[in-house]
């Protein structure tokens, strides 16, 4: 356990010490909330609900989704990608230390400079807009939504690593990442909650993973779900969460005896 948090005690350390991405990262996520804020002030004209959604429900809906997105986001990872095929990989696999473990722990200590500054921004921008936002009052309802964006923060990680080892087979990521860019946005929520959507597309994004990263903590927090539909999508997390660590042991077992065989 001790190289793991020492991993992430680095990789926190250096992420801190880069001051001009803590820049970069205030540029993007203070201009899409005053974006939003006023889009919906426009949408919301004469309106009282759209989507099912009033105004402070949507307005909140997009601060904790861009909030969470880096989080909770299953990115291909060019770390991986990089260690295949620069052969870098061979140096973990002579070490008593565990490939998937090194990759979570670089992921958590490379999230949490982000979830400060994000955090910090959220909370600048509440002040200001407090009229407009849902205040979630209820203690178990934060502590539920909590767990599940740990979940999701899990979950989104085996997913991203499942298909970066895909790269032990494919020699260009383009095709991997084009497809991710393409379908994550949309079944996760980040464009539009996925109450939005014809009824019978929200049945199939209620069948795939992608809904339980963002759409479902955040519906949590917003108490738009009665508690049975609480614990039967946070089953169906802890569900995804197995079904992804079973297939990136598969995939790292096929992958590292082709590597192995190839002379990685």
């Amino acid at each position: 356990m001790r190289p793991y948090i020492k991993i992430i005690d680095n990789i926190f350390k250096e992420s801190v010490e880069y001051r001009l991405n803590h820049i970069l990262s205030f540029i993007v996520i203070a201009l899409p909330l005053i974006i939003i804020y006023f889009l919906w002030n426009t949408i919301f004209y004469g309106k009282n609900l759209v989507g099912g959604y009033d105004k402070p429900a949507i307005v909140t809906y997009y601060i904790l989704a861009i909030l969470l997105q880096d989080f909770v986001y299953p990115g291909v990872n060019y770390e991986i990608s990089r260690d295949i095929r620069e052969g870098t990989l061979s140096n973990y696999l002579i070490k008593p230390i565990n490939y998937m473990g090194v990759q979570f722990s670089i992921k958590t200590g490379a999230s949490i400079p982000y979830s400060i500054v994000a955090i910090v921004i959220t909370l600048i921008f509440v002040f200001f807009m407090r009229s407009t936002i849902v205040f979630q009052i209820n203690i178990f309802l934060l502590l539920l939504f909590l767990l599940s964006v740990i979940l999701a923060f899990i979950l989104a990680f085996l997913i991203s690593y499942s298909f970066s080892l895909l790269f032990f087979w494919l020699e260009r990521t383009n095709s991997i990442e084009l497809l991710l860019n393409a379908v994550l946005p949309l079944s996760m929520g980040m464009i539009l909650p996925l109450s939005f959507f014809p009824h019978s597309l929200e049945i199939l994004l209620d069948f795939l993973p992608f809904k339980y990263l963002l759409n479902f903590p955040i519906d949590i927090y917003l108490a738009h779900l009665k508690i049975e539909r609480v614990i039967q999508g946070m089953g169906i997390q802890v569900i995804w969460i197995i079904i992804f660590f079973i297939l990136s042991l598969w995939l790292w077992k096929k992958g590292t005896k082709k590597y192995q065989a190839y002379g990685g």
